[in-house]
């Protein structure tokens, strides 16, 4: 397996407006009509959470229907499985955290074969097609964080 395991950065609001720049019309004129699918490699800590739940909340405010979040606990062949899930439920666009950037090869091959696309959140996939892979500047969000531990402790 291969687990280039990254903590996801890209801000939630970026990978839904990447998700729906990737559709091959752009933005549904009823957004509400379209229905966006979420799937996580795992929710283990406070930030997955924070990615998913602001990612859901953006899209509803945007408009659009999102189905429920699947979460693989760790186990790439379940989010394969998930991705299918999704779609059959209707998913018209996905925003993925991959688990294994190899094992999500067969999802991303099943949605490109449904025409549907996927939005990679930090790791990119080792092949197959993701509309688009979101990545954050981790240097820049470091020195931000540092600036403002800096002011925080009175320039010390």
């Amino acid at each position: 397996m291969h687990n280039r395991h990254r903590r996801p950065t890209a801000s939630a609001w970026s990978a839904g407006c990447a998700l729906l720049a990737a559709l091959p019309f752009g933005v549904p004129a009823h957004a509400e009509s379209f229905t966006l699918g979420y799937s996580v490699g795992f929710l283990q800590d406070p930030f997955q959470v924070i990615q998913v739940d602001r990612t859901i909340a953006e899209a509803k405010k945007a408009g659009l229907k999102t189905l429920p979040v699947a979460n693989a606990n760790g186990d790439p062949g379940k989010q394969i499985g998930d991705i299918h899930n999704l779609i059959a439920e209707g998913a018209q666009g996905i925003i993925f955290v991959a688990r294994d950037s190899e094992a999500i090869v067969p999802a991303l091959n099943f949605a490109e074969s449904k025409k549907i696309p996927a939005v990679s959140i930090d790791m990119g996939p080792a092949g197959g097609k993701a509309a688009m892979v979101v990545r954050a500047d981790n240097i820049r969000m470091g020195e931000d964080a540092c600036m403002q531990m800096g002011k925080a402790l009175g320039g010390k």
